[in-house]
């Protein structure tokens, strides 16, 4: 069966590029099948699908343009499985959700 996740990629692309937006993601799209059915043309959620090689794609396509920053967001299947991966040149940075609740305050009930 599989764990199914919801992707959505944005890029951060420096005014010097050659390139738009819509074509780094049409060429992602059309180069990688996990992306093809991860991602719509914007970048936004096409559907949830299992895209277990993800890390090792955008690593690898990452390089193709080192200086875009791309920014992969996950929601998993489970409560609170929320991530962001931020791809540069062929790396990666993990950046985990992070929920936190407010402390009980009594000035606060109404």
């Amino acid at each position: 069966m599989g764990y199914r996740t919801q992707y959505s990629l944005e890029l951060v692309i420096p005014n010097t590029a050659k390139y738009q937006y819509e074509d780094v993601i049409s060429d992602l799209r059309s180069s990688n099948e996990g992306a093809e059915r991860a991602l719509e043309e914007d970048g936004s959620t096409a559907e949830e699908c299992k895209w277990y090689d993800h890390q090792e794609d955008m690593r690898a396509f990452s390089r193709k343009y080192p200086e875009t920053v791309f920014v992969l967001k996950g929601e998993g299947e489970e409560a609170g499985d929320l991530w962001l991966r931020y791809f540069y040149n062929g790396k990666m940075q993990n950046a985990p959700a992070q929920i936190t609740y407010d402390a009980f305050d009594p000035a606060k009930l109404s």
